[in-house]
């Protein structure tokens, strides 16, 4: 409490339905603690988001107790079950292939299930999985045409675009091998 000659000035709960900005975060210290209250426009955020976001800022100012000269960037924010299901468990992809599976027999196998899914998406500038079928197909017959088969190496010198998933497919599919640079 605020005490001022003749004028006794008290803090005074407001209660406010709207947010004043996206996300907002009150720190407030009192007798040598501090407590945070989390603002947020409902329409962007919903409760369990913000408690997510509360937890990794807990996570994240308890590592900056416990290593007050290591860099933000080198601190954990996540929670260890947290961290074991993102590294751990959602990484967990394996499948199994058959040993004679080749990368451009898998693309193909995709193009059968998605043909019109978006394949590549560069700049902007999308490719299905039929269109880059259609157009990796073009560069092996070209490829073949040129004396590419089994076993010849293939330079490829390209920015990544589109143009060079297409050739990393055409020649994997004129049965040549890659060397990029």
């Amino acid at each position: 409490m605020l005490e001022l000659p003749g004028l006794q000035v008290e803090p005074m709960e407001q209660a406010s339905e709207v947010a004043k900005f996206e996300l907002t975060l009150h720190v407030e210290e009192s007798a040598g603690s501090f407590s945070l209250a989390w603002e947020y426009n409902t329409d962007l955020f919903d409760a369990s988001t913000i408690e997510r976001m509360a937890t990794h800022f807990e996570v994240l100012l308890d590592a900056a107790l416990e290593a007050p000269a290591a860099p933000v960037a080198h601190l954990p924010w996540m929670t260890e079950a947290e961290r074991a299901q993102v590294v751990v468990e959602w990484n967990e992809t394996r499948h199994p292939y058959a040993p004679e599976s080749f990368v451009h027999t898998l693309f193909e196998d995709q193009v059968e299930r998605t043909p019109d899914a978006v394949a590549v998406d560069f700049e902007g500038h999308y490719l299905t999985y039929r269109e880059l079928n259609t157009r990796a197909n073009q560069c092996a017959h070209h490829l073949r045409k040129l004396g590419v088969g089994p076993d010849v190496l293939v330079g490829i010198y390209l920015d990544r675009s589109t143009e060079m998933v297409i050739a990393l497919l055409g020649v994997l599919k004129a049965g040549g091998r890659l060397r990029t640079a």
